[in-house]
């Protein structure tokens, strides 16, 4: 479930906790922080022929870009998926989805909502691999060096 408010105050609180029904919670993230709303998509639009907003706009969406990806360096470190994922590979895909996601709410909010739902039942997936005994993550891992070689 994830969950954010922007309060009276000004500051953006996110609240994304992973859970799954026999397990209970899995994963959990709280923060909170001060924001200025800009409509990305309408800055990626105008970027498109812009020569001087795309730099711009490539700069802010870098900054976010990088706190996205210390996030998502912390997590795959425990795992025996570690050395299979390309943190900022990943990052990069995580915000384009989420701004694809936040465009598509606008037309298809039961959609985005399906769609968002799926990320989060994969992140079950990845965190049962991650939760598996030694034997099962040696046959992953090793599985997976098969294909990347």
């Amino acid at each position: 479930m994830a969950q954010s408010v922007l309060d009276p105050t000004g500051r953006f609180t996110i609240a994304v906790t992973v859970s799954n029904p026999w397990l209970g919670r899995i994963f959990g993230y709280w923060g909170s922080f001060t924001v200025e709303y800009v409509d990305v998509g309408q800055l990626l639009a105008g970027s498109q022929t812009d020569a001087e907003l795309a730099p711009a706009t490539t700069a802010g969406l870098n900054l976010w870009i990088g706190e996205v990806e210390q996030a998502l360096g912390r997590v795959p470190a425990r795992s025996p998926l570690a050395e299979f994922v390309d943190v900022p590979g990943l990052a990069k895909a995580v915000a384009a989805a989420f701004v694809g996601l936040e465009l598509y709410k606008g037309v298809d909010a039961e959609g985005a909502d399906q769609a968002l739902n799926a990320l989060e039942e994969l992140a079950v997936l990845v965190t049962a691999v991650e939760d598996m005994g030694p034997l099962v993550r040696r046959a992953v891992r090793t599985r997976l060096r098969r294909r990347h070689s």
